[in-house]
């Protein structure tokens, strides 16, 4: 969607001063996409989501009526296929992180093996965590099984706040629950549970420290 603000003269050349045979708009981080016009949605080709162009319309009203926003982000859009069970993700994933040249950790937990999903019998899915070696900082976080939509709440915010592992492994989480998970597969219900898949990884001290 495209919005042009009233009174505006039109740029030489195209009518509305856009590229015509573009596949989408081009805008910058304030849905700008030249003089007096504004686009959001899916015509950005800005990860193509209902809560996305919710983000940007924000963005795009607050513009309109002169009023300050900050300026769209889109390192922790989240993501949630709703199958049985659901498959959900935030941030980037390990592959697209080591093509990005991040040293990365990896933690990957099985849900049967959390306390709620053993009690749940949930017989499928995971909870794997993508965070950058020397920081700790969550990058991205995929969680497979039942509501991991809602799971995932709290993995955006901690990507959204680039939180290390170690503020998130001081946590107390509510027990048992699918978001307990999360801390059991970095340690905070008790070292060694996790399964770390990064075989140079060495334990929760590098989280610890961080």
């Amino acid at each position: 969607m495209a919005v042009e603000a009233e009174n505006e003269a039109p740029v030489d050349g195209d009518p509305v001063g856009l590229d015509a045979a573009a596949s989408f708009i081009a805008v910058d981080d304030r849905m700008r996409a030249t003089d007096g016009i504004w686009a959001m949605g899916d015509v950005t080709g800005k990860a193509m989501f209902t809560h996305v162009a919710l983000h940007q319309s924000a963005i795009v009203a607050a513009a309109l009526l002169g009023v300050d926003h900050p300026p769209a982000s889109y390192h922790a859009v989240p993501r949630v296929t709703f199958t049985d069970p659901e498959v959900a993700a935030v941030g980037i994933s390990e592959a697209a992180a080591r093509a990005a040249g991040h040293d990365i950790v990896v933690v990957v937990k099985q849900l049967s093996a959390t306390f709620r999903g053993w009690l749940h019998r949930a017989g499928h899915g995971i909870i794997k965590l993508v965070a950058e070696r020397g920081t700790g900082t969550l990058l991205g976080a995929t969680v497979v099984g039942p509501g991991c939509g809602e799971v995932l709440g709290m993995l955006t915010l901690a990507v959204h706040a680039r939180l290390p592992l170690s503020a998130m492994r001081n946590m107390i989480y509510a027990f048992p629950t699918f978001h307990g998970g999360v801390g059991e597969a970095i340690g905070a219900s008790g070292r060694g549970l996790s399964t770390v898949i990064d075989p140079e990884y060495r334990g929760h001290e590098v989280l610890d420290s961080a």
